[in-house]
């Protein structure tokens, strides 16, 4: 397919680097780079005031994608007096496997307790966006998949909210810099986390 191919499109420069490197006897002009992206919408959901700020993943988490050093993470930042849990909601909102339930009742039983955290489960479109528009930050989690970026980035590009995102250096971190819309950190490091996530809490 690619030897036979006029032109090879990829949906970042990291995965269009990626393929030239691979094929290294097509021309590399032949693989071009065409991100994905939102559609302008003018019936944006007007977010309404919560006594608590939403800290929100919308979506399924799976794969490669961590979620047990972030949990260390807002459990040191709340055991240190540096975050408040009656201030704010942690909200994993989609399907979620039963084992990473099981990570966080071992991590952070007391937010669990307090429900500052709550797994819900899958809800429909129109609900997703409800809760989207009323979140003060947005949550990623991509791992260890340098190449690609999630359709739900784009998605939460569109909002405007500050994205945080636990990844390892890729094309998801890329284009967070290139928009200047969130702070990450590596899934490996939940010392790394907390200092970022803080920072990250004092964006606009």
């Amino acid at each position: 397919c690619i030897r036979s191919a006029d032109l090879v499109i990829c949906n970042t420069d990291r995965l269009r680097e990626a393929f030239q490197n691979h094929y290294s006897g097509e021309a590399r002009s032949k693989f071009r780079t065409l991100t994905n992206g939102f559609d302008d919408s003018d019936d944006a959901t007007a977010a309404t005031p919560a006594a608590k700020r939403l800290f929100l993943h919308l979506g399924s988490i799976y794969g490669l994608r961590r979620i047990d050093t972030f949990l260390e993470a807002i459990s040191r930042l709340t055991r240190s007096g540096q975050l408040d849990p009656d201030s704010f909601q942690l909200v994993f909102q989609g399907e979620i496997d039963s084992d990473y339930i099981t990570q966080a009742e071992a991590i952070c039983p007391e937010l669990l307790r307090k429900r500052c955290l709550e797994f819900r489960p899958r809800i429909n479109h129109d609900q997703a966006q409800q809760v989207l528009a009323s979140a003060d930050r947005l949550l990623l989690f991509q791992g260890s998949h340098a190449l690609q970026v999630p359709a739900k980035f784009y998605e939460y590009l569109q909002t405007g909210i500050p994205i945080f995102a636990v990844t390892e250096p890729g094309a998801l971190t890329d284009l967070l810099q290139e928009t200047d819309s969130g702070i990450w950190a590596c899934p490996s490091n939940s010392a790394e986390i907390a200092e970022r996530f803080l920072k990250f809490l004092q964006m606009p």
